[in-house]
């Protein structure tokens, strides 16, 4: 799965990477993949966008990671505030 995972990734599924990471467990690497499908689809799918960003906010605040929630605040700008459950 990890080679399926870096695959996905490389060829700019990041969302498809964020599945199989989730998956198999990884939070650490979904919420990454998450991050990644955020930030491409901010521009062209708004929408998917804010999707991806709620998933990846909730792990990387449960662990205190302000410079992933730094990076998925920027993207407020672009698609909108996402919102928390």
């Amino acid at each position: 799965p990890w080679g399926d995972i870096m695959a996905a990734s490389l060829s700019g599924d990041h969302a498809g990477a964020a599945e199989i990471a989730q998956r198999i467990g990884s939070a650490t690497d979904a919420s990454f993949a998450h991050l990644r499908a955020a930030e491409s689809l901010a521009a062209s799918d708004p929408a998917a966008s804010v999707a991806h960003r709620s998933k990846a906010q909730t792990f990387y605040r449960s662990v205190g990671a302000l410079h992933y929630l730094e990076r998925l605040q920027a993207l407020d700008a672009v698609a909108g505030p996402a919102t928390q459950a």
